[in-house]
């Protein structure tokens, strides 16, 4: 374990440190051997390192469900957000401060799946066949995953106008020599592609409660069926949906699962109600109250404050429990103090916005895959699986039946935005704007103009306006990433 442990160390350095380090690969002489696949399997079981909460301003802060009024800046002083939350809020392409979190976590996952990859099939490793199998598929799992998300963030939508945009720099290897140019857009999705056929080889069948930490074929459904929803292939999408929810299907009820805690005194004389995710949860608890998810990963803005837009607002509708989650007058931090948070605020766990692979997520995606291939009734009946289950039992009525494929669409969109508000909006936003059935959404924002994080608060507010396919949906790189690459790794251009 020791020497994994000097691996793990060595990978983290490989993504991050100097040059100078990256001269140094593992060798038999640095005592970087492994031995068996149980060692291998300890890289996956370390979820300090694979689930770790980092800061991602990209999901929370570019979409059109947060809203930072001018107002809400001047009450808070422009305290209580990071100067790239307001970079990405209004969509700078120029970010010096940029963060490499969700970039470096990624990687970092990636470095540690190639660890294992290069050496499971090794005849000197030593192992179960059934455990080798077990994690080789696990790896190429959450190597998938860790791409598609950066995907998500740092290249154009998937489309066929797209394919040969820049893509990501796609690490198979643990050699620091190996290529930190970017591949096309084409090459990326048809690698992550492969990985996820790699990870439905899975020999485990099952679903393993309360084993979100390591995961089995029904995650890597879940993930098949999400990758093929962004690229538009519906049957597939649907058809990996539905495998996901034949071994998981059950939702958490929140009548059972939330409720408003008593008023909590944060002193200065002001009390603030908040829903029981919030605070009831030790971490078995914690963990518990996500056994909807097939994959969990958490991230975090490092904020308790973010701010809902009023357009996601008026979609909570009466008798909707999620609406317990957006807190009016709640607090901020600022100045090392709680202030009045003159606003509404997103709550679910202190900091935390869950992300994953999730059973909603997956009726969610066969519902709007069913209904774009005809199955209207089918479509509503995966929509209403999860509205049941958000909604007071004695204000809880089913919608009509619509009348055409894209407005039934268009119901559960608004469902997805409603059930995850700051793990899929920025994903869904990206693939409708390429999509034929579904309107084009531009997103209008009204602030004070913005410099490298920068906020001119004595100027006249600006209006900032991401149209459709506007190349800002690729977000910029952070200025180090380019340099520790020696200029390999391309920056976006806008």
């Amino acid at each position: 374990m020791k020497k994994l442990l000097i691996l793990m160390g060595f990978l983290f350095m490989l993504i991050s440190c100097s040059e100078d380090f990256l001269e140094e690969p593992p060798s038999k002489n640095n005592s970087l051997q492994i031995k068996s696949v149980e060692q291998l399997a300890g890289i996956l079981n370390n979820n300090v390192f694979t689930e770790n909460i980092f800061a991602d301003a990209i999901n929370v802060y570019c979409t059109d469900n947060t809203e930072i009024p001018t107002q809400l800046f001047d009450a808070a002083q422009g305290e209580g957000f990071s100067p790239e939350d307001f970079d990405q809020y209004t969509w700078q392409t120029t970010i010096e401060n940029v963060s490499e979190a969700v970039y470096l976590h990624h990687y970092f996952i990636i470095a540690q799946m190639n660890v294992i990859l290069e050496n499971i099939d090794r005849s000197d490793v030593e192992g179960d066949d059934m455990e080798r199998r077990e994690v080789r598929a696990e790896a190429y799992l959450r190597r998938a995953w860790s791409y598609l998300q950066l995907a998500s963030v740092y290249t154009l939508p998937y489309s066929e106008a797209n394919l040969e945009e820049m893509g990501l720099v796609l690490r198979q290897t643990t050699s620091p020599t190996e290529s930190q140019i970017r591949s096309n857009l084409k090459d990326t999705y048809d690698f992550i592609e492969a990985d996820i056929l790699e990870a439905l080889k899975h020999p485990v069948l099952e679903h393993r409660e309360g084993g979100r930490w390591r995961y089995t074929k029904p995650a890597a459904d879940a993930l098949a069926s999400r990758f093929y929803l962004i690229t538009g292939d519906y049957e597939k999408a649907e058809e990996h949906a539905s495998a996901a929810l034949s071994a998981h299907s059950t939702m958490l009820d929140y009548q059972n699962e939330i409720f408003e805690l008593g008023a909590f005194n944060f002193g200065d004389g002001f009390d603030v109600v908040y829903p029981s995710s919030f605070f009831h949860f030790n971490s078995t608890d914690y963990n518990s109250f996500h056994r909807d998810y097939f994959f969990s990963q958490a991230n975090t803005n490092f904020r308790i404050n973010t701010p809902p837009s009023q357009e996601l607002i008026s979609l909570i509708q009466p008798g909707d429990i999620r609406s317990f989650f957006f807190v009016e007058n709640g607090h901020m931090w600022v100045s090392n103090r709680y202030a009045d948070f003159p606003y509404f605020t997103y709550v679910r766990q202190p900091f935390v916005r869950m992300q994953g692979l999730s059973v909603p997520e997956c009726y969610l995606t066969r519902a709007e895959c069913r209904a774009r291939l005809g199955d209207i009734g089918g479509a509503m009946e995966d929509l209403e699986v999860v509205r049941i289950n958000r909604f007071r039992s004695d204000m809880y009525n089913p919608l009509p039946i619509p009348a055409t494929p894209k407005i039934a669409v268009e119901e559960i969109i608004d469902e997805r935005r409603r059930e995850f508000p700051y793990s899929l909006r920025w994903i869904d936003i990206r693939r409708l704007n390429t999509d034929p059935l579904t309107d084009p959404i531009t997103i209008t924002r009204e602030f004070y103009e913005v410099s490298n994080g920068s906020v001119s608060s004595n100027s006249a507010p600006r209006t900032y306006t991401l149209e459709p396919n506007d190349r800002r949906y690729a977000r910029p790189l952070a200025p180090n990433t380019i340099f520790k690459s020696q200029g390999q790794t391309e920056q976006n251009t806008y």
